[in-house]
């Protein structure tokens, strides 16, 4: 959900929680719909995903999911190609072959294939639409994602998505929108022609599917979104291992300051204990390590202001940014920003400044100066995880040393090569 929440720490390095108390806490557009009696009391619900949000999820897809295939919209793409988008996107993250076939389960576990809904909708069985969309949910949440408040309608053409709805529709009508209840081909067909001819069906199933169709454009783009996040999490955040973390370069040497320059109690809460990021109940073990990535650097260059990050939307500071690359960059060092920014125009310009520096440096996707002032939660969680994957690949692991007498002649061949995919700078000095 990208809904409000709290957030809190049980200190001395205790998981990360979301507090249960909170009566501000809504749920979300896709719970709301599922949860309502009537789709009468949802027509005027707000769905959490912004243009700005799609927009980056576009960028975000072409520069480092898709190879050959570009998109251009969020869901059209994804609705258009019929599902075979998310697995391109399984295949290029995971670098092993993947095609639609792999989503299909057993016929035992999903039941029959063929979908007629017939013109007096006495019959509804799967169509073949909604069973790849079925079998692509269920595979996906066998491999760990959060998709129970996905439906497969909601990821078909609007037209499709309407057929189902004008079958639920009529089957609250009937009375028979329960467990176990008759299927509507066992009732008489005579009967059910006079009842879906009637004024009064008409009256009762008409403004529903107005509302549904009105509801269709972001119910479709909410699932769309939720599915590609959770395939983002499943495939690129699980690559990030929280074991490794001590052994990513200057991470060592980071805690090593940030115990010389905070409190005990401050630096048990930055450099939280394993077992605490493993029982977060609001963010993923990886999510809570980038929190103490990024609280670790913030604390170290700037010692008079020291932080713990709970959350992804306090990194929206571009000082945040700026400690991570000075940490790892030195020609950061040059970016001059407002280090006490008071008017909403100072951040914007300073966020600018370190977007143009990320350009320079060449990482492999920019946000642009809004989406990180601007984005939600999992935009900024996204961001984090690029730069962690980068930044400490700037760290010099290695140097060669050739020791030669004053004045004597000395030829040393070097081959170099660059098996990762960022670019790497090589400095020569003479002593």
């Amino acid at each position: 959900s990208f809904g409000n929440y709290n957030v809190q720490t049980q200190g001395k390095g205790g998981p990360i929680i979301a507090s249960l108390n909170n009566p501000n806490i809504e749920s979300d557009f896709l719970s709301t719909f599922l949860s309502a009696s009537d789709i009468s009391q949802v027509e005027h619900i707000k769905p959490q995903t912004t243009p700005l949000m799609t927009s980056f999820l576009v960028n975000f897809l072409n520069t480092l999911v898709f190879t050959s295939t570009k998109i251009n919209s969020i869901p059209g793409d994804f609705i258009n190609d019929g599902g075979n988008l998310v697995a391109e996107m399984i295949s290029n993250l995971s670098e092993r072959t993947f095609s639609f076939q792999s989503f299909q389960l057993s016929n035992s576990i999903l039941g029959a294939s063929k979908t007629t809904i017939d013109n007096n909708m006495s019959t509804l069985t799967t169509t073949p639409a909604s069973s790849r969309m079925k079998n692509m949910v269920h595979y996906l949440m066998s491999q760990g994602a959060f998709l129970s408040n996905i439906r497969p309608e909601f990821l078909l053409t609007k037209n499709e998505f309407l057929d189902v709805v004008r079958i639920q529709i009529t089957k609250k009508l009937l009375g028979i929108d329960y467990y176990g209840a008759p299927p509507i081909s066992s009732f008489d067909s005579d009967l059910m022609d006079e009842f879906t001819s009637s004024q009064s069906f008409s009256a009762a199933l008409l403004p529903r599917l107005k509302i549904a169709e009105h509801l269709f454009p972001s119910i479709s783009l909410e699932s769309w979104t939720t599915v590609i996040l959770q395939v983002i999490k499943l495939y690129m955040f699980n690559k990030i291992s929280i074991d490794s973390f001590l052994s990513t370069a200057g991470t060592q040497e980071a805690l090593k300051k940030l115990r010389e320059k905070v409190r005990s109690d401050v630096y048990s809460e930055i450099n939280r204990s394993t077992k605490s990021l493993l029982t977060s109940n609001i963010f993923s073990p990886v999510e809570s390590m980038l929190l103490k990535w990024s609280s670790l650097y913030y604390c170290i260059m700037n010692p008079n202001d020291v932080k713990v990050f709970l959350d992804f939307k306090d990194l929206r500071d571009p000082l945040v940014f700026l400690a991570l690359f000075q940490a790892h960059l030195s020609e950061s060092k040059r970016i001059d920003i407002v280090m006490n920014p008071k008017k909403v125009e100072d951040h914007e310009k300073n966020m600018k400044k370190i977007t143009d520096f990320m350009n320079q440096v060449h990482i492999n996707y920019c946000p642009s100066t809004k989406e990180i002032l601007e984005g939600n939660n999992c935009m900024i969680a996204l961001i984090i995880a690029l730069l962690y994957e980068t930044l400490p690949h700037f760290i010099p692991s290695s140097s060669l040393n050739f020791n030669i007498p004053l004045c004597s002649r000395k030829i040393q061949t070097v081959s170099i090569t660059n098996p990762s995919r960022y670019e790497i700078t090589y400095n020569a000095s003479i002593q």
